[in-house]
């Protein structure tokens, strides 16, 4: 069973239900009500199954505390209180899609339900494993389905690692993934690069999102061809060598090495 999930963090209690099943009306034309397929509903609960995923919305009037969620929420350099957010939150919905279905379907109908559940008065961000997002922010990378492009930004965090290259006492820049083990494929890595951090991260977004939207797999060192935009703003393919290494700074055993 494949799955993504994540809370949406509020800060006053109340559950406006009916204002979430407008916003997946409105906002992603996902209509459901009382004769949707496995549809339940309580006071604190939405259940239903929708292109056959398994879908529940669940409210809880207590504060979530989390310190991973904390943690996570320290690292997006995009998001400035943050933790102040994460720390005051009062009340949060938990968000749940399962599923036999590619991994990019379930993941696009869950960015749907997250932003209809934080396009509420009382919503201000949303934890994932990965990261966690502003409202805005995460609504508007979302509305990017809506030109059939992924929300890239939502589904993969960016970090980077700073260090000094020992012989030339120069500055060097070590980018990673993470998120994209939910997509079941190992995380990315670019090593000790003299690159500034902002062509970095596009690169391993681009990268990323190619993983992602195509189900690429990497079984031995291979070479991938992707369109970039260079300073000028010109459409350029770059090749980039990508094998499978030990990692070295991320949690895992193994990571995607790009060259």
């Amino acid at each position: 069973m494949k799955a993504f999930g994540g809370f949406v963090l509020l800060d006053m209690s109340g559950f406006e239900k009916n204002e979430i099943l407008f916003n997946l009306r409105n906002m992603w034309k996902i209509n459901i009500n009382a004769d949707t397929n496995k549809y339940k509903e309580t006071e604190n609960m939405i259940r239903f199954e929708f292109e056959n995923a398994d879908c529940v919305i669940i409210y809880s009037e207590k504060k979530l505390n989390d310190e991973w969620m904390v943690n996570r929420a320290r690292l997006n350099y995009y998001f400035e209180n943050a933790v102040q957010v994460c720390q005051n939150n009062v009340a949060y919905i938990t968000i749940g899609v399962s599923g036999e279905g590619r991994y990019v379907d379930l993941a696009i109908l869950f960015n749907k339900i997250a932003s209809s559940c934080l396009n509420i008065n009382n919503a201000r961000a949303i934890y994932c494993s990965h990261n966690v997002i502003e409202k805005s922010e995460y609504i508007r990378e979302s509305y990017y389905l809506k030109n059939n492009y992924l929300p890239i930004e939502n589904l993969i965090y960016i970090g980077f690692v700073q260090s000094e290259d020992d012989v030339n006492h120069k500055s060097l820049t070590s980018a990673y993934s993470l998120g994209l083990k939910f997509f079941d494929k190992l995380e990315l890595e670019i090593v000790d690069s003299s690159d500034n951090i902002e062509k970095l991260r596009n690169k391993m977004l681009n990268i990323a999102y190619y993983i992602i939207d195509n189900d690429i797999i990497f079984t031995d060192e291979e070479t991938i061809t992707i369109s970039e935009k260079d300073e000028d703003g010109n459409v350029i393919p770059m090749k980039y060598t990508i094998k499978q290494e030990q990692s070295v700074n991320i949690n895992s055993s193994y990571s995607l090495i790009i060259k």
